[in-house]
């Protein structure tokens, strides 16, 4: 536990030891992890602009040639229908289950605990919108190599108007109880609206773990954290719900154009081209001037920084102690501590996913990457063949213009008639006119698609069948059952894995959560009439 004393000193503020030092540390450690995390950025880039379909027409290779030589350049979106295929399948796979995370007990004592645990569950799950949160960490997983999600218990409310009757009293006259009516009165206070586990999806370009273990143990590092950019609002909030403090402070700090908060900002927060590569610029650094009502004040967007560490507390002198905890320490605009508190949990609340997992690299490749010199070479493949093929329909000429007139020539019309210049009259005018003879070198290049795309579906175990493009003639039922079997054992692998490394940790997790913190009341009001017999299952 956290001293009073030592929170009473942070909430002093910037130019104190302590909260100054305790800003060093977390900046120095996302600096630390982000030295590493930052050499898989080019390659992420490259997934992002394939799977928008994005053209890079000035880029070259090691020898300086241009990649795409074109002068219209497409990308295959085949990489795109693989992913999408697998993300089809994994999301009916965990989403068409009721309720959607099943929970067990280890003996028949346990079944009815597990089954109110369930149905809490359940109603946490629709509350926090959690198959868009998986689905979103299922598609970082695939693309990146890297899904994070994060959870914690929290509380969430607002400021509401609250209306309610009361009977009209005059005071000194209760005891006569009169019947005078009752008046309408208006009370603006803030109400929960929700508590329990709360889900959200952690950009890869913003999660920070300690490299000095593989990503997939980042459990038994030190620290893990992630960066955002938060309007001021949203921090109000949370700190009316207890999570921050000091929020004010970041009023002279929101990010502007043309100014950075710390020396590695803008780009610490814009390594992703998922936005550049449609066209899009980032809005978030923008200031927004109020016209008319004479309110130019800005509260902005602000840096956050959350790190989740694991310390020995006199070392870092919030605490006594020389036994190791784990304690959350929130930075803003890399000046300002906003919250610190000890964590409620034995681990840090992330959960990763990786398709392709080597308990041995600090990082490992998403999918695309796996089949990115295929992609490539299907995509060089139809743009090569398509550039013949115009050249080929577009007709070329060698002309001698001191024989034919060369406006004549240049007429696009079909039928037209080309003059020969008067002096040329009784010319043969077959030395002056000559068609090229273009040959068609890519005729198999067609032949070569389809073989590059059989290799992708080798490669990924995303076959045609999965893709629901029946091959080979009719066959019955029967048949194609046992062909989608076959075809999906590779992916079902994938969605075991997965299950393996985040979702049953997620499931744990939310379960550890509910156990420590919901009460008994609430219980009572999510399982409604089943909540006795649930319990006394117990």
């Amino acid at each position: 536990m956290i001293p009073e004393s030592v929170i009473e000193e942070v909430k002093r503020g910037p130019g104190t030891t302590l909260h100054d030092d305790l800003v060093a540390y977390v900046r120095e450690r996302l600096r630390f992890s982000q030295r590493y995390m930052s050499s898989r950025y080019d390659k992420w880039r490259e997934i992002e602009q394939h799977m928008n379909v994005f053209v890079d027409l000035e880029k070259e290779d090691a020898d300086k040639i241009k990649i795409n030589p074109w002068a219209r350049s497409i990308v295959i979106p085949y990489t795109y229908a693989v992913m999408q295929t697998i993300q089809t399948f994994l999301f009916i796979l965990y989403s068409a289950r009721r309720p959607t995370w099943p929970i067990e007990g280890r003996g028949p004592e346990d079944d009815g605990a597990a089954k109110l645990l369930q149905v809490v569950g359940d109603y946490q799950n629709d509350k926090m919108d959690g198959i868009s949160v998986m689905s979103q960490w299922f598609w970082d997983a695939g693309n990146y190599g890297l899904g994070v999600i994060k959870n914690v218990w929290a509380k969430r409310g607002s400021i509401r108007t609250v209306r309610k009757s009361e009977k009209i009293v005059i005071p000194g006259m209760e005891m006569l109880n009169l019947d005078l009516g009752t008046r309408k009165t208006e009370e603006t206070k803030w109400m929960l609206e929700y508590e329990g586990n709360i889900a959200i999806n952690i950009d890869p370009f913003h999660f920070f773990s300690d490299p000095r273990v593989p990503i997939g143990k980042f459990q038994e590092g030190e620290f893990c954290g992630h960066a955002l950019l938060a309007s001021f609002n949203h921090l109000k909030r949370q700190e009316h719900e207890g999570e921050y403090f000091n929020v004010s402070n970041l009023l002279d700090k929101a990010v502007k154009p043309g100014w950075t908060v710390y020396s590695d900002y803008p780009d610490y927060l814009n390594e992703s081209d998922r936005n550049r590569s449609l066209g899009l610029s980032d809005a978030r650094n923008e200031n927004i001037v109020s016209l008319g009502t004479g309110n130019n004040k800005q509260r902005g967007f602000h840096v956050i920084e959350e790190l989740w560490m694991d310390v020995i507390p006199s070392d870092l002198k919030i605490g006594d102690s020389d036994d190791p905890q784990q304690f959350r320490l929130t930075v803003g605009d890399g000046s300002v501590i906003i919250g610190l508190a000890d964590s409620p949990i034995r681990k840090f609340p992330y959960e990763i996913l990786e398709p392709h997992r080597n308990s041995h690299q600090l990082l490992n490749p998403g999918i695309p990457e796996i089949i990115s010199g295929l992609q490539e070479t299907l995509s060089w493949s139809y743009n090569s063949r398509m550039e013949n093929v115009r050249s080929c329909i577009n007709n070329q000429f060698v002309v001698d213009p001191s024989v034919l007139n060369i406006k004549d020539v240049l007429r696009p019309q079909p039928g037209k008639v080309i003059r020969v210049l008067p002096d040329k009259y009784g010319t043969d005018i077959r030395t002056a006119f000559h068609q090229i003879q273009v040959q068609d070198v890519t005729t198999n290049h067609m032949r070569d698609i389809e073989f590059t795309k059989q290799l992708i579906q080798e490669v990924t175990g995303v076959t045609n069948t999965i893709m629901g493009i029946m091959e080979g003639g009719r066959k019955s039922a029967t048949e194609s059952s046992a062909m989608l079997r076959q075809s999906s054992s590779r992916l079902r692998k994938l969605a075991d894995m997965y299950s393996l490394q985040g979702v049953q940790p997620w499931i744990k997790q939310m379960v550890e959560n509910t156990q420590n913190f919901m009460e008994e009341g609430q219980y009572h009001r999510i399982t409604g009439d089943s909540f006795q017999g649930l319990l006394g299952e117990a």
